[in-house]
């Protein structure tokens, strides 16, 4: 799949191919659009496919359409769950934060109860090992921390991105449903007029005989 800010130029590539192809004419075909027919394309096909199980009782015979069908809706729904992974390790990743960091302070205290039965005086090991331990302590924190919301922002920056396509592809299916339609009442008129004109005909041809 592609890398994030990455993802409508591959689209964008994806319908400069297809509008290469002989035979495809249809203006304005661009990569919000190929992406909006992809998903449909899969999602009619994934239907189609639960609907014809349950029919039948057994999976049917494809062809090579359906076949390339089957590939593209497994590594669709492959990435997909690869995405619900990612945004359950960033939601674990406080509570990972916080089990390190009891982890570590754990550790020091050990690592200062035996230096005290070491014979180590009190002060020397609060002042010495401890501040080390603490700073380090610290530090590992901090650097967790800011990881953890670098990926917070990444992944809202994730779903803005994603609502903003979904609402542009939402106004191109609209604006091609009113398109298809606009296309029938202008073919319905075109049969109509035709259809009047050709009974005119054939009553001009019968008053003349």
């Amino acid at each position: 799949m592609a890398k994030r800010g990455q993802v409508m130029v591959r689209w964008s590539a994806v319908a400069e191919a297809v509008q290469s192809q002989d035979g495809f004419d249809r203006p304005g075909f661009d990569g919000k659009r190929a992406q909006n027919r992809f998903t449909l394309l899969l999602e009619g096909h994934r239907h189609k496919d639960e609907e014809g199980k349950r029919a039948s009782g057994t999976d049917e015979g494809y062809g090579e359409k359906f076949q390339l069908l089957d590939d593209l809706l497994s590594a669709f729904d492959d990435w997909k769950n690869e995405e619900k992974v990612r945004l359950e390790e960033v939601q674990q990743e406080p509570d990972r934060v916080d089990a390190m960091a009891a982890t570590i302070r754990d550790e020091a205290m050990k690592s200062l109860g035996k230096r005290k039965k070491a014979g180590q005086d009190d002060g020397e090991a609060g002042s010495g090992g401890g501040s080390a331990m603490t700073k380090m302590m610290k530090m590992m924190h901090d650097d967790s921390k800011a990881d953890l919301e670098f990926r917070m922002r990444v992944y809202d920056s994730d779903l803005k991105e994603r609502e903003i396509i979904r609402e542009k592809e939402f106004e191109d299916r609209r604006c091609e449903r009113e398109l298809r339609a606009e296309q029938l009442r202008f073919q319905h008129e075109q049969l109509r007029v035709q259809h009047e004109m050709m009974m005119k005909l054939l009553s001009t041809l019968g008053q003349s005989q």
